[in-house]
């Protein structure tokens, strides 16, 4: 297991400069994307993506937590004020099943601590298929890649439903896996195209996506759709919290 976690950072470091040429290709490729898939796509949104609603309930409790005027200063306060807002949205909790798995400190702190090594554990550990775990680790480089040069939400946005539509058209993917890659790709989406908000007002044009809140996603989605969003969602309000992610 030790050296299939070896390989996959291997396989990451190596991927950055080529994925930073096929990032540009599929960037390209798909840019207008929203004139010509039509009324499928409504910016954020990519209603061509059958789990598109998990990254609306996302987003609503994203701006459900700031909109609070929360001052949790913890993972642990944010993970309460986020299972609580989550248990008065109607639509979170059609979602919810009775098995739901409470997120949990010990894992997101550890993903915090050290993303590049969590994240290549928690693909290569979780139930996708090879071909799939892939195709997700080159996901992930891309887009942060992507990010990371500083690319305008609109960029962000194409190149992820370029990734669902491939998914979507894809005849070799088992359901299960695209299930998960779809709920891990709506979240996602949404997170990329989000202005970074935090506790005070921040004007500068920044994206909220960091590999984490993916990876979050990915953990929680093993469990359910719920779980996906509840863990991402904390992922990514500590990522926004610097002096919790800097612990």
């Amino acid at each position: 297991m030790k050296k299939f976690y070896f390989c996959l950072i291997i396989f990451v470091g190596l991927s950055c400069s080529n994925e930073s040429n096929d990032s540009e290709r599929k960037t390209k490729t798909f840019k207008t994307s929203t004139q010509r898939i039509g009324d499928s796509l409504v910016f954020p949104n990519n209603y061509e993506n059958p789990y598109n609603f998990a990254g609306e309930i996302y987003v609503s409790l994203f701006d459900a937590y700031f909109d609070s005027s929360s001052s949790a200063t913890s993972i642990t306060s944010i993970i309460a004020k986020v299972e609580d807002l989550s248990t008065h949205d109607v639509r979170f909790n059609s979602f919810k099943s009775p098995s739901y798995l409470p997120i949990s400190e010990v894992q997101i702190g550890a993903l915090l601590d050290d993303e590049t090594i969590y994240s290549n554990a928690v693909i290569s550990s979780s139930s996708l298929s090879s071909s799939s775990k892939i195709s997700l680790t080159s996901f992930v480089t891309s887009l942060v890649l992507l990010y990371k040069q500083g690319a305008t939400e609109f960029v962000l946005y194409d190149f992820v439903v370029a990734y669902e539509l491939e998914i979507l058209a894809d005849t070799q993917l088992v359901e299960s896996d695209k299930k998960t890659l779809l709920i891990i790709t709506s979240i996602a989406r949404q997170a990329a195209v989000r202005p970074k908000k935090k506790p005070k007002k921040n004007t500068d044009p920044d994206w909220d996506l960091m590999i984490g809140n993916i990876m979050a996603g990915v953990e929680g989605s093993s469990s359910g759709v719920a779980e996906a969003i509840s863990w991402s969602l904390v992922a990514g309000i500590c990522q926004n919290n610097m002096s919790i992610h800097s612990k």
